[in-house]
């Protein structure tokens, strides 16, 4: 297949040092140009495939965060692939591939923040020292509400619960709030939860759901409840939680790093 045969010329040309390019017209792989619309072999767990283009950005990028990885996603006009799934095909990547074309077939993630402001606006913000208050907006949903989220934030190595729902890490407070209406000011919005409804945003100022398109959307999947499985946009980060110390740290440290602490 087309996919299969892109990605092992990815690989191939990685195996062999060789020169990888990407942009707005598609990924330039040892000279030859596969146009934006190629797919590479990898999907995300809901069968959606990662392009060619996103996959060879996120080897060219390798050695930044992923917070920079996003910004070129937007320069070059191309839907990132998942943090989640960042190292595990990074990894794979740097495998030279066989000789027998083969189908990727583990299970992914999905994300999808794309906006420039994301670097941009939290490397400002942490200049501006620790007296910096943020918010983080979430569902009045037990499973995915204010409680859940900041015990999934205070989870992370470092970190400090205060008072008010907030939490103050790496000089950065947040406090998590389910009412739009306690935001002072959309420019201090750092992430929104979203629970997969489509009346969530009805009440809320359309300033707020404009801020959306360029911070971290999250769904907050949690293991063993009875959740609904919404159709949600690529740009949402589904992160899914157990009830284990374990799973709960791991997605702390997601959730960080997508914020913009993975350093």
């Amino acid at each position: 297949m087309a996919e299969e045969s892109s990605t092992t010329a990815l690989r191939q040309e990685i195996a062999n040092r060789g020169t990888v390019v990407v942009h707005k017209e598609g990924t330039e792989i040892g000279g030859k140009l596969y146009k934006k619309a190629v797919k590479s072999a990898y999907s995300s767990a809901r069968g959606v495939q990662y392009s060619l283009s996103s996959v060879a950005l996120l080897y060219v990028t390798r050695e930044q965060d992923h917070g920079e990885y996003l910004v070129k996603c937007r320069e070059s006009e191309v839907d990132p692939v998942s943090f989640m799934d960042r190292d595990r095909i990074i990894a794979e990547l740097l495998i030279p591939p066989v000789e027998e074309s083969f189908k990727i077939n583990t299970s992914f993630r999905t994300d999808g923040l794309t906006e420039k402001e994301i670097v941009g606006r939290y490397r400002e913000l942490e200049k501006e020292g620790k007296g910096v208050l943020e918010y983080i907006v979430v569902p009045k949903l037990e499973e995915c509400g204010v409680a859940a989220v900041k015990n999934i934030l205070k989870e992370r190595e470092g970190a400090k619960e205060l008072e008010k729902n907030e939490i103050f890490y790496n000089r950065r407070r947040l406090r998590v709030v389910d009412d739009h209406a306690e935001v002072d000011s959309v420019r201090r919005i750092a992430a929104v939860f979203i629970d997969g409804s489509t009346w969530q945003f009805k009440t809320w100022p359309k300033e707020i759901v404009e801020v959306m398109k360029s911070i971290p959307v999250f769904y907050l999947l949690v293991e063993k409840k009875k959740q609904p499985n919404p159709i949600l946009p690529s740009s949402v980060t589904v992160l899914k939680v157990g009830e284990e110390k374990a799973s709960i740290s791991a997605v702390s440290n997601a959730l960080w790093s997508i914020l913009g602490h993975n350093k």
